[in-house]
């Protein structure tokens, strides 16, 4: 996420899903305009989780 500016530009969002057993750095949070963790175990909920990055972003 971090050359994101160099790649597509600051104007382009960037969302993210990622598992609850992450490891979600500061620098991490601070570049994703929407992060969303995953909601069930196992991971069946990626469909849900992918609209709700939309929705976010």
């Amino acid at each position: 996420m971090g050359a994101r500016s160099t790649l597509v530009g600051p104007k382009c969002i960037i969302g993210v899903e990622v598992d609850p057993h992450c490891h979600l750095t500061t620098k991490c949070v601070k570049l994703a305009d929407a992060i969303v963790l995953y909601n069930e175990y196992p991971l069946t909920d990626g469909r849900a989780r992918r609209e709700l990055v939309r929705h976010c972003a």
